[in-house]
């Protein structure tokens, strides 16, 4: 670990991170069985984490059987058992997007529940992210073994958000146990955690039209799946008020900020006589960036036009006005998929092979009742 060190700008916990560098330092023969680690202190100042956070990762490996620690001289790799049959290890494969240095605020929360889990049962947990460029051949087709996505020798794997079916699919092939969190594959057996992507969008348009909306846009990304469920959920809200849906309200935007600012901007430039009494945005960072849109036009939230999200991350409870938004409990979510994979691994029977994860309807101040004077 001469070289190793803790990247502080990364969503992975600094503890966590430690246990990887560590573990890593033990399984490629840098610290061998029977040799002491250097000291908390040595530690510490090398990878530039503060003793609590070190002692919390240093006592994960000792769950794990790497290192015990010695009364009074430190702690010590610890000799392989010759019969152990696994390694251990779980891989976490996620996508970053293009552009973004770190994990979203949404899938940090569902990774804390993954390594919560896992370190809980005494299983090392190894991270990989995954780039959305990495996904795809040259020749448009997808790939099945991104180079980013092989984090070494492991027992399971749990594979996070919009990967493609393919890379699943390749893992499985190999014998590898697979669980899926926010994502399924059409036609393949293989366990998968999502929220109620369909139920939650519904709720949270119900909500919209008792307040009186019947003009509701909708900013997303057509080719989503997860955007289609939860399109659909809202749509089939508004149906069923009596109201149709003008596909000139779909927004085509995307997950993060300020794209999602700039198809807002567009969308506002090009339909100035037909305003919508309220947008619903596919997640809350896109929702964000339709309240910063519609602050630059002018308009107020919720007095002209009201904006809902999805997710309930931290920075919508933050956002001004605070955003309304359908709750997922994706610390459960990543600790569901977790145990599941830890009961599979164990032959054990485990949950269905599709636990669908309920949400919440969080209404907050960006959504009202339409303005005086506003057509709904």
């Amino acid at each position: 670990m001469t070289r190793a060190s803790i990247d502080k700008t990364r969503r992975v916990p600094l503890h966590q991170q430690c246990v990887d560098l560590v573990s890593k330092a033990i399984r490629s023969g840098e610290y061998r069985p029977g040799e002491f680690l250097p000291s908390e202190r040595q530690l510490s100042e090398q990878l530039k984490i503060n003793r609590l956070t070190l002692r919390k990762g240093l006592a994960a490996l000792v769950r794990q059987g790497l290192i015990e620690n010695v009364p009074g001289a430190g702690n010590r790799v610890v000799a392989p058992r010759k019969d152990a049959a696994t390694t251990r290890v779980i891989a976490c494969v996620m996508l970053r997007r293009i552009g973004s240095p770190t994990l979203s605020p949404y899938y940090a929360d569902v990774f804390a529940g993954i390594e919560e889990e896992i370190t809980d049962r005494g299983y090392q947990l190894v991270f990989a992210s995954v780039r959305e460029e990495d996904l795809w051949n040259d020749d448009g087709h997808p790939r099945a073994n991104p180079r980013s996505a092989k984090p070494g020798r492991f027992d399971g794997v749990i594979l996070v958000g919009g990967l493609s079916d393919e890379l699943a699919l390749a893992y499985r092939a190999k014998g590898v146990p697979v669980v899926l969190v926010d994502k399924q594959v059409a036609g393949a057996d293989i366990p998968s955690v999502v929220p109620d992507n369909r139920g939650g969008a519904a709720e949270c348009a119900r909500h919209l039209v008792q307040l009186g909306h019947r003009k509701i846009a909708f900013l997303g990304a057509r080719r989503d799946p997860v955007v289609t469920a939860r399109f659909e959920g809202m749509t089939g809200v508004l149906a069923a008020a009596g109201a149709s849906f003008n596909d000139r309200d779909f927004i085509e935007g995307d997950y993060e900020i300020e794209p999602a600012r700039r198809a807002m901007k567009r969308y506002l430039a090009e339909n100035a006589r037909r305003l919508p009494t309220a947008v619903f945005a596919i997640n809350d960072e896109a929702a964000i960036g339709a309240l910063r849109a519609l602050r630059e036009a002018g308009l107020k939230v919720p007095g002209d036009v009201s904006v809902a999200g999805f997710d309930d991350i931290v920075l919508a409870a933050q956002a001004d006005p605070p955003l309304t938004t359908v709750r997922i409990p994706r610390k459960e979510m990543g600790r569901s998929a977790a145990a599941t994979l830890l009961s599979r691994l164990s032959s054990r029977p485990g949950p269905a092979a599709r636990m669908v994860v309920q949400t919440e309807l969080i209404a907050r101040q960006s959504t009202a009742a339409p303005g005086r004077g506003r057509a709904s």
